[in-house]
């Protein structure tokens, strides 16, 4: 691929690129992955997925105010089981305006979010029963 730069250097890009990205940008993003098996907090914060597996042990998972913009998946990756895993948000930070936790206690629950401020998650898709509830 060909690059053309603002400083006017013309050239392909191999590895990785770090910092903010403008313009039309061809191949493959990763997002990052965070597999949670046990407590813990998110580190996937600023945009990603995080995955909660365990059949038995609940997983009370933490997550930091978000960055706008950011998009999240959370999914319960558990193979079976009901334990209730939870990803609790700082106080003053909602799922829905109301709420600042998120309950999943079956395999194939997922939260698809979106950042709209600092303290206001939206949830774009809630699939399954991921219940919300105020701690």
């Amino acid at each position: 691929m060909t690059t053309n730069f603002q400083n006017g250097i013309i050239g392909n890009v191999t590895g990785n690129v770090t910092g903010n990205v403008t313009g039309n940008v061809t191949g493959v993003l990763n997002a990052p992955l965070q597999a949670l098996t046990a407590s813990g907090a998110v580190t996937v914060g600023t945009g990603g997925t995080v995955t909660l597996a365990h059949a038995s042990v609940i997983i009370a998972a933490t997550l930091a105010a978000p960055v706008a913009g950011a998009t999240l998946l959370i999914v319960n990756t558990s193979a079976s089981g009901t334990a209730a895993h939870t990803v609790t948000l700082p106080s003053g930070v909602t799922w829905d305006g109301t709420n600042n936790t998120a309950t999943l206690n079956a395999p194939n629950e997922a939260l698809y979010v979106r950042a709209l401020s600092a303290t206001r998650w939206f949830i774009i898709a809630n699939l399954g029963a991921v219940g919300l509830s105020t701690v």
